[in-house]
Order: structure tokens, then C-alpha cells, then sequence
């Protein structure tokens, strides 16, 4: 019954004040564990306090974005052809860099096409298909979202020490190598 209450608490906060919901996703794992001995507790801790930070940072990411019309996703496209060859890629490439679908790159290939920041142009080895451009308006659209963005970045790391920014790098990049499904 008090696991059952506790999983309906927690699932009703909608994220009112993330050290609440972090205080009720650890009662939850200790009544997991008390349950079952075996229970990966600080592992499932883990998994959670990394899913919320990314979707806190994204949420907040966007929200700062949010202003120029434009969100992570777009302005990483922009970023993108900002620093290939001929500021030029395929749907394909920024869909693989990004790890986005080719439906999400046609949405914001859309979007920025309509604010004049890119093109579309037929390929010159392919016909059929079409690869983006930036435009220069798109350039300098990107330089002044960049100097915005590198203020808020530099804001959302600031609580942390150059040592802990170490720490972090270290870990997060040792977990991403680590091929979990072999």
C-alpha cells in the first residue's frame, strides 16, 4: 500500500520542485529495494538524476531559445552546416550527427527555410535528392543566437567547480562509450 501511495505521489508532481520529486523517486527505490534485495538501487538512482538533468537543461535550453523562435535541435542544425564543407549536408548527415528522426529534420529544415537562414538545393552527385545550405543570413542569425547561448551555458555551470566540471566530463563520456547491449 505505501509503495502504491508513494508511485501516486510521485507520478502527480509535475515537476513543482525537483529536490521534492528527487526525495520521492528515493523512497521509491529504497521500498524497491526493501523488496528485493538484489534491487539495483543506486544504479536506478543514477539512470533517473541523469534522465531529469537532461530534460531540465533541455527544457531550459529551449525555453531561453524559445524567444528567437528556435529551439536545441535547430540551432544545432545551423551549428552543423556552420562547420562542414561548403556549409553544406545532406538530411541524412544532420539527421545521423543529430540523432534526430529525417521527420524532425525536415520540420526545422522547414521552419528555418521559411526565415530565409537556409536552402535547399538539388545534390550535384544526386539528383534525387536535395542537401540544406546556410545562407548568409542563417550565418549571422547562428553568431548572434551563439553569443546568447554561450552566456547561458556559461550560467548553467557556473554552481560547479573546475574540478567537478572534470569529474562530470570524465563520467558522462565513460558511460556514453560503454556498449550496454553487447
Amino acid at each position: 500500500m505505501l509503495f502504491k501511495q508513494t508511485m501516486v505521489q510521485f507520478l502527480s508532481l509535475k515537476r513543482v520542485n525537483g529536490m521534492d520529486s528527487i526525495k520521492l523517486l528515493d523512497k521509491v527505490i529504497i521500498y524497491q529495494q526493501q523488496n528485493e534485495q538484489s534491487y539495483p538501487a543506486q544504479e536506478h538512482l543514477l539512470l533517473q538524476l541523469c534522465m531529469r538533468v537532461t530534460k531540465k537543461l533541455t527544457d531550459n535550453i529551449n525555453s531561453s531559445l524559445k524567444v528567437d523562435g528556435i529551439n536545441d535541435t535547430t540551432l544545432m542544425v545551423l551549428a552543423l552546416l556552420s562547420s562542414a564543407d561548403n556549409f553544406c549536408l545532406s538530411p541524412t548527415e544532420l539527421s545521423d550527427k543529430l540523432d534526430v528522426s529525417r521527420t524532425n529534420i525536415t520540420r526545422v529544415c522547414d521552419s528555418l527555410e521559411k526565415f530565409g537562414f537556409i536552402r535547399r538545393m538539388e545534390s550535384k552527385e544526386d539528383r534525387r535528392s536535395k542537401n540544406i545550405y546556410l545562407t548568409p543570413d542563417g550565418d549571422l542569425f547562428l553568431q548572434k543566437i551563439t553569443r546568447i547561448y554561450g552566456r547561458y551555458l556559461k550560467k548553467i555551470w557556473s554552481n560547479l567547480t573546475d574540478d567537478e566540471i572534470k569529474i562530470f566530463k570524465i563520467i558522462s563520456k565513460k558511460v556514453l562509450s560503454q556498449n550496454i547491449y553487447q
